[in-house]
């Protein structure tokens, strides 16, 4: 976050003026992503299983006990954290995006959880086990998966690159001997105009 605070603190007013660079607080960034993606997996888990939830982990994922049905709707929910795709047309240096990786990193933990001695999940954990940790795994896969920025600054989408990178490679464990390269997210954070389509190609 500091990154990005002094990128954008860096340039001059008519620099922000003249591309629409302002500094995004981290209260609205995580304000705006919380309400819309937990609305959107509650409405998805609702329409599916007729339910009438508000609160994804109190009345869901936060249980000590969960009925076969219940471990039915977190399949499905863990399904649809993995499909969903956040998108930020003017990412900046990542202020969004990394408030999106913040509210979907716990759903993903709490899912696999959850499935983890699951015979149905054990593919899901073989891959788990390639990696770091748990928590690398699931910002990594967020990261690749679910996370897309265009912006028409090449410095802020580097940063914002960086931003996503750093975030993963706080999870590694820093032995030069087990670590493993960070992917490649080149076409996930892009630089460009969304308004009249990309202006420099990958």
């Amino acid at each position: 976050s500091i990154l990005g605070h002094n990128f954008e603190k860096s340039m001059t007013e008519d620099e922000q003026k003249g591309t629409g660079s302002f500094y995004t607080p981290e209260e609205i960034s995580n304000y705006i992503s919380k309400n819309t993606i937990y609305p959107f997996l509650q409405d998805r888990l609702n329409k599916k299983f007729g339910l009438k939830i508000n609160n994804l982990y109190s009345e869901l994922l936060n249980k000590e006990k969960f009925t076969d049905k219940e471990i039915q709707q977190i399949i499905y929910l863990y399904e649809q954290v993995k499909k969903i795709t956040v998108l930020d047309n003017a990412c900046g240096s990542g202020a969004f995006l990394i408030a999106a990786q913040q509210i979907l990193y716990p759903i993903y933990k709490k899912c696999i959880w959850i499935l983890k001695d699951k015979p149905f999940f054990k593919q899901e954990m073989n891959e788990v086990k390639k990696h770091h940790s748990i928590n690398y795994y699931v910002k990594r896969t967020i990261i690749t998966n679910n996370l897309y920025g265009v912006d028409i600054q090449e410095g802020a989408v580097d940063i914002a690159k960086l931003r996503l990178w750093l975030s993963m490679v706080s999870e590694m464990d820093l032995e030069l001997s087990k670590l493993e390269p960070l992917p490649n997210i080149d076409y996930n954070i892009l630089c460009g105009n969304s308004l009249i389509g990309f202006t420099k190609e990958i």
